[in-house]
């Protein structure tokens, strides 16, 4: 939940993030479970990533950064904790309601050094309708608030830095499956937009994407899946020069 929150599309045209190559994730946590709105199939308890980046030096390929994360989630498919660790280390927890709806996140920074939270609203339907962050002192510090279509589909989110401090919109255009075939970022502080379009295979996997915004950059994703049809390893390239390596781990409840 940091700012800018266009970070689906920035992380992505970059290979950076530990992007899971995925659908966009449904903003409707109920009865949808996390399970099925990260494509994770069977019955997961642990997940662990683990990405490296890479540049070019010369003609030499050298890893300039990396990042890991552990998610773990309970017996109803949802998220129960995750700690992420890249310059910093962060464990977030969450917490539900009986109708399995997200309604807290809790970001402590490790060891100690205090925490923020994350309140989710969500309209008559069941759709997320607005995230909003709370800094370590109590005050709002970032609020985002979502547009659906008829379906039912979030098609746009505004970002505001504080209740009336606008930063920017993203907007979505869905296939009938629901993945994000173009994004438009457009924050306050640019004065065009960036585009960015996506193509995808038959698991909803992100095969390749297009930035058409700071020049013509185009990425492809390549995949080895486990027996139970997740992806495994993930290999991003641009103009055929690997700029990203995720692996991970699964763990199944017995």
């Amino acid at each position: 939940m940091q700012k800018w929150r266009g970070y689906i599309v920035c992380l992505v045209m970059i290979c950076l993030g530990g992007f899971s190559g995925e659908a966009q994730r449904s903003l409707k946590h109920s009865p949808e479970s996390d399970l099925q709105a990260m494509h994770l199939k069977g019955k997961v308890k642990q997940l662990y990533d683990s990405i490296v980046w890479f540049g070019k030096r010369g003609d030499t390929l050298i890893q300039n950064g990396e990042e890991h994360s552990t998610t773990w989630f309970d017996t109803n498919g949802n998220e129960a904790q995750l700690i992420n660790i890249h310059k910093l280390r962060m464990l977030y927890t969450y917490t539900f309601d009986k109708m399995n709806y997200k309604m807290k996140m809790v970001t402590t920074y490790l060891p100690d050094s205090g925490q923020t939270y994350t309140i989710y609203k969500y309209d008559s339907a069941g759709n997320m309708i607005e995230d909003d962050l709370f800094a370590k002192n109590g005050t709002p510090e970032d609020i985002n608030k979502y547009e659906y279509d008829s379906m039912g589909r979030n098609i746009e989110m505004l970002e505001y830095y504080s209740p009336t401090r606008y930063a920017g919109r993203m907007e979505y255009k869905l296939d009938s499956l629901g993945n994000v075939l173009e994004e438009t970022s457009s924050p306050s502080d640019r004065e065009a937009a960036i585009i960015y379009t996506r193509t995808y295979d038959s698991k909803g996997n992100i095969v390749t994407d297009q930035n058409m915004g700071n020049g013509y950059i185009t990425n492809d994703f390549q995949y080895t899946f486990d027996n139970m049809g997740n992806w495994i390893k993930q290999i991003c390239l641009s103009k055929e020069m690997i700029r990203s390596v995720t692996i991970r781990k699964i763990e199944y409840y017995k």
